[in-house]
């Protein structure tokens, strides 16, 4: 990739969407795209623009859920590492979100940062909590 990586955010609580936000703008390494607060806004960006990775929270209050909608972006954009973000990920999820083929998973109560993570995406690794 040249330049930043653009990543996409999508969340429907917005004090982890705007936390997200604000840590991608601040890296040197990666730019936000958008941030949306439903996995259709996500879906309807995706079929226009190109991401990079896109960071989607796993469940949603209302519509479809995170895994589903990564499932429509990746048939969109195979190119792009989607990334699940959960509050913490039980064994039926890990295996859920290693088949629809996410490149990682972030806990957001656990300790690993997410800039941490994408930049082992980009280096070519799948990245997943113990």
């Amino acid at each position: 990739m040249s330049g930043k990586a653009r990543v996409l955010v999508v969340n429907d609580f917005y004090i982890s969407r705007h936390f997200t936000e604000r840590i991608i703008q601040t890296s040197l390494r990666y730019s936000l795209v958008k941030a949306c607060q439903s996995p259709e806004q996500a879906i309807d960006f995706c079929k226009e623009n190109q991401v990079d990775f896109v960071l989607m929270n796993a469940s949603f209050h209302s519509g479809m859920d995170g895994l589903d909608a990564c499932a429509l972006i990746q048939e969109m954009q195979p190119s792009a590492k989607l990334v699940l973000v959960v509050g913490a990920l039980d064994d039926e999820l890990r295996k859920k979100a290693v088949e629809a083929g996410i490149a990682g998973v972030w806990e957001k109560r656990g300790t690993m940062r997410i800039l941490h993570i994408l930049d082992r995406i980009s280096a070519g690794d799948r990245v997943f909590p113990e």
